[in-house]
């Protein structure tokens, strides 16, 4: 099998066509849902980038693998012990390895590993191609790297080749002779000027106040054109979420050539196509603005579309973890399932069966819901978030964890939203073998 993933930084699924944003972002990121799987309730176990792409690489939840934060002892793989032998390639194989040895091409086309010293997602990698800029790439510079490999390399068999562009993250600096091909469509009705200018009273980074994190380190923001310094009216706001939607419409003109160049090739319906993120983008919830740093929906909600060989089109409203994909590709790869000890689990039926409105997955049910904490988190959390924005009353709730493996026990209590608003209920504890 034949698999392009590409892994879109920052990408929100409400601001692409194909969840139902009413401005021409995603065009031939829609082509994958036209004729593939579009998942709606797909979510992080773990965020932002760096415990995220963790997690999916390893498959193990950060608590686990001792990945939490971007920096600091938090941001390092913890010592395996005993159980590691000589290599990585047994009890903690990862998916990249579990590809490779079934002999698999595996490339990674990432300055990923650099931007965050996250040497241990190149295991099981036989190329690896950074892009060279940290993170600051355009899609422009991310693809000659991709289309380069593809053209000596697509007609093969047995290839799995991961692309990560980073157009929606900030700073939002698309090339300006791309144009603003935004700027006669409305501005999304939230938020309003009103709560605009509650959050302009506030404080906090990357907030309305400080868009660009400079009162940490006492810089201001870049000279950044397609950016306002500051939200402080919906004018600014507009000036800011076009940025946000015209890095998408750019990367999205980028894939849709990687498309080209398999349909050149003769191989797009022979290949596996995956379209995800690593995390969302917060645009003004919590007073977060381009950023990724809540556990909530806006952070934490990603898209998922798949396409190609034995998948089913239609769309799946079940929940599924992001971590679960890599052994559900490897179950469609190469009918196998990743070690026993990971915390990851297969959904591969989701790909290759008719989908109902709702599907039900006792595993996911067992684990909990994800959409309010990344996992294994424990705290107090002062609101929540729906994707349209609005931001929630103050629930007061407390949400925590207890995990064990073989069987995992789930003890959670967690807040609930029904359309009269947040409600705190207990699930109690389920037991899943």
């Amino acid at each position: 099998m034949r698999i392009l993933y590409l892994d879109c930084d920052s990408l929100r699924p409400d601001h692409l066509g194909c969840y139902g944003y009413d401005r021409e972002t995603s065009p031939s990121i829609d082509r994958v849902a036209s004729e593939g799987r579009l998942f709606r309730n797909y979510y992080v176990s773990d965020a932002p980038c760096l415990p995220s792409r963790t997690a999916f690489f390893t498959g193990r939840f950060g608590i686990h693998t001792g990945v939490v934060n971007h920096s600091g002892i938090n941001a390092d793989i913890r010592h395996r012990g005993q159980k590691r032998g000589t290599s990585t390639g047994g009890a903690y194989r990862t998916f990249p390895m579990t590809l490779s040895q079934a002999g698999y091409r595996t490339a990674l086309v990432s300055p990923f590993p650099t931007r965050h010293g996250a040497w241990h997602v190149l295991d099981g990698f036989e190329e690896w191609h950074d892009t060279g800029r940290s993170g600051r790439e355009r899609a422009d510079e991310v693809y000659p790297h991709a289309a380069e490999w593809l053209q000596s390399h697509a007609t093969e068999d047995d290839w799995y080749l991961h692309v990560n562009f980073w157009d929606p993250h900030t700073p939002y600096d698309t090339p300006l002779e791309y144009g603003t091909p935004f700027e006669d469509d409305p501005t999304p009705e939230w938020p309003t000027e009103e709560r605009i200018a509650e959050q302009y009273e506030s404080y906090g980074p990357h907030s309305a106040h400080d868009l660009h994190h400079g009162y940490l380190t006492g810089n201001g923001p870049d000279d950044l054109e397609r950016t306002p310094d500051e939200i402080a009216s919906r004018a600014d706001f507009g000036r800011w979420i076009d940025a946000y939607d015209t890095g998408i419409r750019y990367m999205d003109e980028y894939i849709g050539k990687l498309f080209d160049l398999l349909d050149e090739n003769g191989v797009f319906e022979e290949t596996l196509i995956v379209v995800s993120a690593d995390h969302g983008e917060s645009q003004g919830e919590l007073n977060v603005y381009g950023d990724h740093q809540a556990a909530d929906e806006a952070t934490c909600r990603i898209p998922l579309l798949v396409c190609g060989p034995g998948v089913e089109s239609g769309v799946d409203s079940s929940l599924h973890y992001h971590l679960d994909f890599a052994p559900t590709l490897a179950d469609l790869a190469v009918s196998t399932h990743l070690l026993r000890g990971t915390d990851n689990r297969s959904h591969a039926p989701s790909q290759t069966e008719p989908t109902p409105a709702v599907r039900s997955s006792s595993p996911d049910k067992a684990r909990g819901p994800v959409s309010v904490a990344s996992a294994g988190m424990t705290g107090s959390f002062s609101g929540h978030t729906t994707m349209d924005g609005r931001t929630l009353r103050q629930s007061n709730s407390t949400i925590s964890r207890t995990i064990r493996t073989r069987p995992r026990i789930w003890s959670m209590s967690v807040p609930v939203w029904s359309q009269t608003g947040w409600h705190c209920s207990s699930s109690g504890t389920a037991d899943a073998n």
